[in-house]
């Protein structure tokens, strides 16, 4: 959306599981230096990254000891991803 005159701009994404697919998003924000857009996916367990033309760049907490289990939400912080997530019962910092 335009912030100035309310129109609708551009969208990017679809449902699946993919890079760039989404089930579930529940959380965007843009990085401190305006360079990327973060997305949170509730079902995929996952935080996507892409660039502000929406291409996807990397992906991250759906494998390894930092596994997600279902984020919530997130908060971009400097360098930092401070991701609340629901069925590990924490916050994990990225």
């Amino acid at each position: 959306m335009n912030v100035q005159t309310g129109n609708f701009v551009k969208s990017f994404g679809k449902e699946g599981s993919g890079d760039g697919e989404f089930v579930s998003p529940v959380g965007v924000c843009i990085t401190g230096d305006g360079r990327f857009i973060v997305v949170t996916e509730f079902a995929n367990s996952r935080i996507q990254v892409f660039t502000m033309d929406g291409e996807p760049v990397f992906k991250f907490g759906d494998s390894g000891p930092e596994r997600l289990d279902h984020p919530t939400s997130y908060v971009c912080y400097k360098e930092n991803f401070f991701v609340t997530d629901k069925n590990n019962n924490c916050v994990k910092v990225f």
